[in-house]
């Protein structure tokens, strides 16, 4: 990661001038500023491009690859890391399943940030109320299918369900005739960083059936927080 100053030092040019070009390929997706640090990275619209994943998400990639593997020799559908980038979903890595017929999406995908079970995961962690109501009153959540949930009472009821049970769970609002589930992927700070989803075409694995696999993707997602060096606080009784 690289400061602003660091930069202008590095290329030897103003920084007024660097800042320019900065917030431009910021503005493109092509660079990522830290929030805390006030650093920038490499964006996901580099990923897109290249397939390849840059930076501090290249470990959070390496650490999931094991576990996005055990998913999928377990169940044989799509297994991915999905995580939010400027209010948008960003595919960091996949496993693809291994039927004939299946749900196909490349590293670097970007999808709405309410896309499937991922999207509503990831959007209860992150987001408050306030910030949801923003989001619909934009257009940033979107009506992917008749079955997306798009009204604020019955989104906030979806979101507060999830953060209570652990886990999200999409019956085709997001592609018609796909089915999905996602658990979090917590950072040291606790934050949720990513998720951890299934997605299968509902004719091979309808949801119900689906949700079999629950108890083995949360204790994947909880071997991949430990892994990020999340660790849970023990509440005193």
């Amino acid at each position: 990661m690289w400061s602003l100053s660091a930069l202008a030092r590095h290329l030897a040019l103003a920084k007024s001038g660097v800042f320019r070009i900065v917030r431009t390929l910021e503005g493109k997706g092509f660079l990522r500023r830290d929030e805390n640090s006030k650093e920038y990275t490499l964006g996901s619209c580099i990923i897109e491009l290249t397939g390849t994943v840059f930076g501090e998400r290249k470990r959070l990639c390496e650490r999931a690859g094991p576990y996005l593997r055990h998913i999928n020799r377990q169940c044989g559908f799509l297994a991915s890391l999905r995580a939010l980038e400027r209010d948008e979903i960003v595919i960091l890595d996949r496993v693809e399943g291994t039927h004939p017929l299946k749900v196909v999406y490349p590293v670097g995908t970007h999808q709405p940030c309410n896309h499937g079970a991922p999207g509503k995961l990831l959007l209860a962690h992150n987001y408050s109320d306030d910030e949801i109501r923003e989001l619909l009153r934009v257009g940033k959540i979107k009506k992917l299918t008749e079955r997306t949930k798009t009204e604020f009472k019955e989104l906030q009821l979806e979101l507060r369900k999830i953060r209570r049970l652990g886990y999200a769970e999409s019956d085709g609002e997001s592609i018609p005739g796909t089915v999905g589930l996602a658990a979090p992927d917590r950072l040291p700070t606790g934050r949720v960083g990513a998720a951890l989803c299934i997605t299968a075409p509902e004719s091979l694995c309808p949801l119900r059936k689906l949700k079999a696999l629950v108890p083995m993707l949360k204790r994947a997602a909880v071997g991949l927080s430990r892994d990020l060096g999340y660790r849970e606080k023990v509440r005193a009784t």
